[in-house]
């Protein structure tokens, strides 16, 4: 089964960037949708501290839900992002500084 993790919409149409709109992960899993909606209030401030000092203050948050890891990827493809590379994936999101799974 796989696990559920807060997911984050966000838009960064002020910065021109193509696509415009991705999802991202916190870091934190659950085993149950319900227990990772039950958290979306206590680390909704965090998280949008988080975005709005990665971006720059140019994001904009759309869109918070739990999903599966398999579920964020689809949603981003359909977005168009590509499918990413496992190892250089893992790679990238290890040297954030801010937070492990998603840059939040």
């Amino acid at each position: 089964m796989d696990s559920f993790f807060v997911s984050v919409l966000i838009s960064l149409a002020l910065l021109g960037v193509d696509p415009p709109q991705g999802w991202m992960q916190h870091e934190v899993e659950f085993d149950t949708k319900q227990e990772c909606e039950a958290y979306i209030p206590e680390i909704m401030p965090t998280i949008y501290d988080n975005v709005m000092i990665w971006s720059g203050g140019a994001a904009e948050i759309l869109m918070v839900e739990c999903m599966t890891e398999p579920d964020w990827i689809a949603r981003n493809i359909e977005l168009g992002h590509n499918v990413p590379d496992t190892f250089e994936y893992k790679e990238f999101i290890d040297n954030l500084d801010i937070c492990p799974k998603s840059g939040l």
